[in-house]
């Protein structure tokens, strides 16, 4: 079965996750592909050959109607599935490795950054970076402290 969607003008692969209401669930367990359609260009194919990571826990979507998931399938960097367990089987092989995080896993919030124009106007501002700032519980702790010394 081929699924089709509209694209979203991103050049990465689109996911079950990303489809939102255009499919259901036994359609995407039964889906051997997902071709997007690119606003009249064409369809390319987004078959990846396996996942090198399988991320299994609480996934948040960030999709209305697939707001959570069980299982995500990372390759070359990106994700290339998102679903159940069962779903994503077809995308792992012997060389995957399955990591079961604590927490809620967002996809795509990993990379705290800094502006440093702006940073070095506001040098006051706390630093919530992960090596200041390694755990949630950290990270509340700072904001606290900033906020009981802000007037």
């Amino acid at each position: 079965m081929t699924l089709t969607t509209t694209c979203n003008c991103s050049a990465h692969p689109i996911t079950r996750a990303h489809l939102g209401g255009a499919i259901t669930a036994s359609a995407a367990r039964s889906a051997s592909t997902i071709e997007p359609a690119h606003h009249g260009r064409g369809r390319r194919s987004l078959a990846p050959s396996h996942a090198e990571l399988l991320v299994v826990g609480q996934i948040s979507t960030n999709d209305p109607w697939n707001p959570t998931a069980e299982a995500m399938a990372v390759s070359g960097g990106s994700i290339i599935g998102i679903g159940s367990i069962a779903e994503l089987e077809g995308l792992t092989n012997a060389s995957t490795t399955t990591i079961k995080p604590d927490g809620v896993i967002i996809p795509g919030l990993i990379e705290p950054h800094m502006h440093i124009w702006t940073s070095l106007l506001n040098l006051s501002w706390p630093d919530l970076s992960h090596e200041a700032c390694p755990s949630f519980d950290a990270a509340v702790q700072v904001l606290k402290d900033t906020a009981a010394k802000t007037p």
